[in-house]
């Protein structure tokens, strides 16, 4: 799911974005065979509070000497990329900021959602 996010973010044509998706999750589970995954949560929160999360680390020295998580634009163009894709291939979206998006929902929150879901969908 994670290389589905990454390689469709340089493609911002969105019908070759989409052929693009087709291609691969045909590829990897119908033709290769690889197991489809039952259900998928994408795990989201606006893109400003997870950049302020990260910048707010005790030990951010990986993140700030990676070339990519460097990269300000790259990493606001995969999170737009990311939930675009959640969004085509019928992900569950679940928004783990607070209803002001300022912080992050308690992970008791998260957790009780994701287990509501599951449950309906009688994953359980």
């Amino acid at each position: 799911t994670s290389s589905l996010i990454y390689q469709s973010t340089p493609i911002d044509d969105i019908k070759a974005k989409n052929q693009f998706l087709d291609y691969v999750s045909d590829f990897e589970y119908r033709k290769l065979g690889i197991r489809e995954p039952d259900i998928v949560f994408f795990l989201a929160a606006p893109f400003d509070l997870i950049t302020k999360m990260r910048e707010q680390r005790a030990e951010n020295d990986g993140i700030k000497n990676d070339v990519h998580e460097r990269d300000h634009e790259l990493l606001r163009k995969v999170n737009e990329n990311a939930l675009y894709v959640a969004e085509y291939l019928h992900w569950n979206i679940i928004d783990c900021s607070t209803t002001d998006h300022n912080n992050i929902r308690s992970i008791e929150d998260i957790h009780q959602e994701i287990y509501q879901t599951l449950k309906s969908k009688n994953l359980l």
